[in-house]
């Protein structure tokens, strides 16, 4: 419970201050991502092997730049989809997550062109998903197998562009880990990772 209060209030003061800033600026963004499984149990000690799946997902930052800071907080709906195989078996496991976030970067600009790199934390709600195999879908929602909240951390680098005309043009790299365990059965641990490229344009406002 503490981590969870910890983590909410560093969101808030993160998003407050962004709010007082005077130079803001707020834009779209379009995610294309790998993302995969980590997973144990005590009970079994059979082979689960997890392969990453490519998705698409997309944003909407709210951002404050001053000197060498950017401050961003917002939103992102992506989904993490990965193929189980659990010999002879084979399903598919798609979670799909709607994720506040906010994270901290540091510019280094040449001119108008320049280089980020920063940090971050997420909490992904999880808003649908399915496990799909040739014998059964199961709605992960409805039969609880996973918990709602997942807790993460982000890390990200990459190009910032200034234009003229009060746009802010990004291209980054974004790694982002699951530090909550979402799985309901206390004998299981499951936590998720995501890595991609997120391209994003941000008007001046």
């Amino acid at each position: 419970m503490k981590l969870k209060n910890t983590f909410f209030l560093s969101l808030f003061l993160i998003g407050f201050y962004v709010a007082q800033a005077q130079s803001n600026y707020m834009g779209l963004s379009i995610i294309a991502q790998s993302g995969n499984i980590e997973f144990s149990s005590t009970e079994s000690d059979k082979e689960v092997l997890y392969s990453p799946r490519m998705t698409s997902g997309w944003g909407f930052s709210y951002a404050y730049n001053k000197n060498s800071i950017l401050i961003e907080t917002g939103l992102s709906y992506s989904r993490i989809q990965t193929s189980i195989t659990t010999d002879p078996e084979l399903s598919d496991l798609s979670l799909e997550y709607l994720t506040p976030k906010a994270t901290f970067s540091y510019l280094f600009m040449d001119g108008s062109v320049g280089f980020k790199i920063g940090a971050g934390l997420g909490a992904g709600i999880l808003m649908s998903g399915e496990q799909r195999s040739l014998k059964s879908v199961v709605n992960v929602i409805e039969s609880d197998v996973y918990k709602r909240l997942n807790l993460g951390i982000i890390g990200q680098a990459g190009l910032v562009v200034k234009s003229s005309k009060n746009l802010l043009f990004q291209c980054t790299y974004q790694y982002q880990k699951g530090l909550s365990n979402i799985e309901q059965d206390p004998n299981q641990t499951t936590k998720t990772i995501s890595h991609g490229i997120q391209a994003s344009i941000l008007f001046s406002i």
